[in-house]
């Protein structure tokens, strides 16, 4: 167990956003979405940046988000464990995601890929908003791709991704660690700036995945069921606070109340109410964004990671951190404490998880 506490400053806000609910699923045999070439052939072929983000729940990721045609290639999830790679940057000497334990473990996460030509440490890979590896990219610009682009396959019965993906977003720039967090666990509004395409994935039924960012780039389905295939997501649930501050009010958030499987996303929409934290709740991921100012009337438990875009006050409150759990914070002035634990051998491992960088 972990406490903090903290101080407040910051108000901004944004626009509510359509709520998301549903996902796309693939049975890792012979589903995938064909995607238009001019996607990447447009916007990326021999560019110097570029991220792709998605959320992924399933046993096998594989080619979540695949360009390729002759030796070229882009793959945002490759091999065991799963990689990205890009053909002229190292071959299939990517960086790894992270392990097959962690991210084909039946829980969603959200994954993102970031690459930037030249740079220290500027091929990276991000788990659910957390650093997992990184390293220098060469000088180089990306693959000249002339067709061949999917979600979950490369056709011809060869690496399907067996699993679901929702919120797939490909942009022309590097993201930053603090962008990545910021949006993980909110729908866009899809004029975003570098924003190639962007799938929801939040149709009902049908053959078409579309591109929320308005360029067209609409996808196809192929092999899948055009009903049974779109199916209800859990990625994450946002505050949208549109009835009251409740916390427990379901109206008041994208998903449903969150539970502590859920990955929760605290922001602050125009018009709307800030969130009042009560009841203890107990949650996964938890982003509260730079745009938000929660009301603490109680402690509440994250056992994921934490990320924290701004100076909060906890108000007296506590907030638990599990025992594998991450704090992140992008708040200058957020103060951290420990408060020693009856067991003094719980307490050293606290006390060696900071040490270590643990605390980021």
């Amino acid at each position: 167990m972990y406490f903090i506490w903290g101080a407040l400053f910051i108000l901004t806000s944004w626009q509510p956003l359509s709520a998301q609910n549903n996902a796309l699923t693939f049975d890792g045999s012979d589903d995938y979405v064909a995607l238009p070439s001019s996607l990447y052939t447009d916007n990326l072929s021999g560019k110097t940046a570029l991220t792709i983000e998605y959320w992924f729940k399933g046993t096998e990721l594989l080619s979540a988000v695949r360009f390729q045609s002759g030796e070229g290639y882009v793959v945002a999830g490759w091999s065991d464990p799963p990689q990205f790679i890009i053909s002229t940057d190292g071959l299939t000497n990517g960086v790894t995601i992270g392990t097959s334990g962690e991210i084909e473990d039946g829980n969603w996460h959200h994954i993102a890929c970031v690459w930037k030509s030249n740079t220290e440490n500027g091929f990276q890979t991000y788990v659910d908003g957390v650093l997992k590896n990184q390293r220098t990219s060469v000088n180089v610009t990306l693959p000249t791709i002339s067709s061949g682009a999917w979600l979950g396959s490369l056709p011809g019965n060869q690496e399907f991704l067996n699993g679901s993906l929702d919120e797939v977003r490909i942009w022309n720039t590097a993201r930053t660690a603090t962008e990545i967090r910021e949006n993980m666990m909110r729908t866009l509004d899809g004029d975003e700036s570098g924003l190639v395409a962007y799938y929801r994935l939040n149709e009902a039924s049908g053959t078409t995945a579309y591109d929320a960012a308005s360029n067209g780039y609409n996808g196809t389905l192929t092999n899948m069921d055009e009903s049974s295939d779109w199916v209800d997501s859990e990625s994450f649930t946002t505050w949208m606070g549109g009835t009251s501050s409740d916390w427990s009010t379901a109206s008041n958030w994208s998903d449903g109340v969150p539970t502590s499987s859920d990955n929760v996303g605290i922001y602050k929409w125009t018009g709307n109410n800030d969130a009042i934290i009560s009841g203890a709740p107990e949650v996964n991921n938890m982003v509260i964004s730079s745009t938000s100012s929660p009301t603490f009337s109680s402690g509440i438990t994250v056992s994921g990671s934490l990320f924290l875009e701004k100076d909060l006050d906890l108000n007296g409150q506590t907030v638990t951190l599990g025992s594998s759990a991450t704090l992140v914070e992008d708040a200058e002035s957020f103060r951290v404490q420990a408060e020693p634990l009856p067991q003094p051998a719980v307490w050293a491992v606290c006390l060696r998880k900071m040490l270590q960088g643990w605390v980021q």
